[in-house]
């Protein structure tokens, strides 16, 4: 069975709030058929303080 993959990219200061909204997208994108590949973090050179995260996701194609 083939499978489809995509990615999403997400901008998070670093605070209390980064693991709940880390789980909140993976909670939508659970929802709508997408599996957690991998993921790889950016530091950004001017802020460090708010990296940004590439979260790949496949999923079986539909037939």
């Amino acid at each position: 069975m083939a499978k489809a993959y995509t990615f999403t990219t997400k901008h998070y200061p670093v605070n209390d709030l980064l693991a709940l909204d880390l789980q909140d997208h993976l909670d939508q994108m659970a929802k709508v058929g997408w599996e957690l590949v991998s993921t790889q973090q950016l530091i950004n050179e001017h802020s460090a303080t708010t990296p940004q995260m590439i979260f790949f996701w496949g999923k079986a194609e539909e037939s």
